[in-house]
């Protein structure tokens, strides 16, 4: 499956399930939401514009859920002094930059 946003084409290989890891680097997120394209703690834009994974390390986040339909992840993750909190990133507010979905395998996968 590939979703085409502006420029932008995102590339779906398989199903986003719980508990996948989400890492996002260097990417601009631009809602047309009056909340942002994200909830997630800490990392709130300006208004509607978000920056993600600028900092010299990527945003890292496990998902907890996934909309298909509103190409919508629920995130958990890690906030220094806020400890471990939910928040949502919105694929299709996508501008810029990279979002990759990973999915952690067990060994016995690769037969060791």
């Amino acid at each position: 499956m590939c979703f085409l946003n502006l420029e932008t084409i995102i590339e779906q290989v398989g199903a986003i399930l719980p508990g996948d890891v989400v890492v996002v680097l260097k990417a601009h997120f631009e809602s047309h939401h009056s909340s942002g394209p994200f909830g997630v703690g800490g990392h709130v834009g300006k208004g509607k514009i978000t920056e993600l994974g600028f900092s010299g390390k990527p945003y890292v986040a496990f998902v907890s859920s996934f909309d298909e339909s509103k190409w919508k992840l629920k995130v958990i993750e890690f906030v220094e002094g806020k400890g471990i909190v939910q928040g949502t990133i919105r694929l299709g507010d996508l501008k810029s930059g990279k979002v990759r979905v990973f999915r952690i395998v067990g060994r016995d996968l690769f037969g060791w």
